[in-house]
């Protein structure tokens, strides 16, 4: 049973924005297509790097309305896959540049909003990943070995030292956590804004409001359809993750829609320090600086784990499995009131690794998304080198070969 999200989402409440241009531009240099984390980088860099007219379109009423303003409020280092699975998968090469090139991801980010002091509600306090059957516990322990002889810092936690860190008993379906220093919470709204508003500083535009309905590529260009008109761009950023694949046929079943849920609860005792993800990341929270508990998750627990779905909206088996699990799992939180639900869009691929760069056969059309429910580690970090690209050419080396957007189409064409 689905109902629909009627209220303001909880990284937005109270938020305002500047106004935003009403009327579009019959041409602009470089077009970026969505406000979230990714499009808010990419205009934040190509406003110091790039001349020429540069347009941000929004299809909603508020930047960060998507999957960068519905999260969990943390950035977690890493990929979904597990460390060990994705060195076996990709080499010890690959998977030590990945991992390397989301701790340099965020230590980037935090480094400028500590720079600007901007009140983004920041705590660097790095985040646990819990261990919830026997076997995920040894997965743990081996990532924690493997992780450590390729250079990352990391430390085990056991199920007696987890309770002294959250001061309370820890329930048996806990056996033990691995602590990563470099992770840290946030309001992920608050990031997308302060980047904008850099930008904006800089000379870039705003629209609000302006879904892209079609691309089209003409001489020299790339022609927009909006309901505010047409507008040619010399260059366009797709920066909308899970929906990548309604501008690019060539994406359609490559990015594939997922939407996950989230709770808020009432302001409680501080119970958690760290942002936690547990049960290989199907389940997630931290309690954010007003004592919130915010908890996200628990899409394993209906048949088709909200696979395909391209619209928000509240999935209640979900919501009472999430319900039911904090009740279960926190002995303090039994009786606490939920003041807060929400889901989000995510974008996955097959290969669980995000896409950049141009797209084959069109040039001038850039993509970045497909993030696997780790948007935070890679967007920033994505911004920058697509704007470098968009200077220098796109040869991507290290980590950006594993996540070059072409190896999707090449998969495609297997399938066919």
């Amino acid at each position: 049973m689905e109902v629909a999200v009627g209220e303001t989402l909880y990284w937005l409440r109270g938020a305002s924005w500047v106004p935003a241009e009403r009327q579009l531009p019959v041409s602009a240099d470089l077009v970026i297509v969505g406000a979230g984390i990714t499009g808010a980088s990419v205009a934040y860099w190509a406003s110091r790097a790039l001349s020429g007219s540069i347009w941000v379109l929004e299809e909603r009423t508020q930047p960060a309305m998507g999957a960068s303003g519905r999260n969990a409020g943390f950035n977690l280092a890493g990929t979904v896959t597990p460390y060990p699975e994705l060195r076996a998968r990709l080499g010890r090469e690959g998977a030590c540049a990945i991992w390397a090139y989301t701790v340099d991801n965020n230590r980037r980010i935090r480094a400028l909003l500590e720079a600007w002091g901007a009140d983004v509600e920041l705590v660097c306090s790095g985040s646990l990943h819990v261990a919830t059957t026997e076997a995920e516990w040894a997965d743990q322990r081996r990532a924690a070995e493997l992780l450590r002889e390729d250079g990352f810092s990391v430390e085990l936690l056991d199920r007696e030292a987890l309770a002294r860190l959250w001061g309370f008993p820890v329930a048996e379906r806990f056996w033990g956590a691995l602590y990563r220093p470099e992770d840290v919470r946030w309001n992920p709204a608050r990031v997308v804004w302060r980047l904008l508003e850099e930008a904006l500083r800089q000379g870039v535009r705003l629209a609000l409001e302006a879904p892209v309905w079609h691309l089209e590529p003409v001489p020299g260009a790339v022609r927009l359809y909006t309901p505010r008109g047409v507008l040619e761009a010399g260059t366009v950023v797709l920066a909308t993750n899970a929906w990548l694949g309604r501008l690019l046929r060539l994406l359609a079943g490559q990015v594939i829609p997922v939407r996950g849920q989230v709770l808020a609860t009432e302001p409680v005792e501080r119970l958690f320090e760290h942002p936690v993800s547990a049960n290989y990341g199907y389940e997630y929270w931290q309690q954010d600086r007003e004592g919130r508990v915010i908890l996200g998750g628990y899409r394993w627990s209906v048949p088709d784990q909200e696979v395909g779905y391209a619209v928000e909206g509240l999935r209640m088996e979900v919501q009472l499995g999430l319900e039911r699990f904090l009740r279960e799992a926190f002995p303090p939180l039994a009786e606490v009131a939920v003041a807060h639900r929400w889901s989000g869009i995510m974008g996955f691929t097959h290969d669980a690794l995000p896409v950049l760069g141009p797209v084959p056969g069109m040039e001038r059309v850039w993509v970045a998304g497909g993030y696997t429910g780790h948007g935070t580690a890679f967007a920033f970090r994505f911004g920058e080198d697509l704007v470098r690209a968009l200077q220098e050419g796109w040869h991507p080396q290290g980590a950006l070969r594993y996540m070059d957007v072409a190896r999707l189409l090449v998969a495609r064409q297997k399938t066919l």
